[in-house]
């Protein structure tokens, strides 16, 4: 372990990182909402890719 920690220290520090890690990209998530116009953008690169293979 590094600088002398004891192991269930270490272990918990890590699952609360990992826990804070998840809450935060959760509330990142439901706030900027990336993939409500995920449909739209790959529709968008079929045509693109459609466009440029009869081109």
């Amino acid at each position: 372990m590094s600088g002398s920690i004891p192991l269930g220290l270490y272990v918990k520090y890590s699952f609360m990182a990992l826990v804070s890690m998840m809450v935060g990209s959760q509330i990142v998530h439901n706030h900027f909402k990336p993939l409500d116009d995920l449909e739209d953008y790959v529709e968008r690169e079929f045509e693109k890719l459609k466009n440029d293979k009869n081109n």
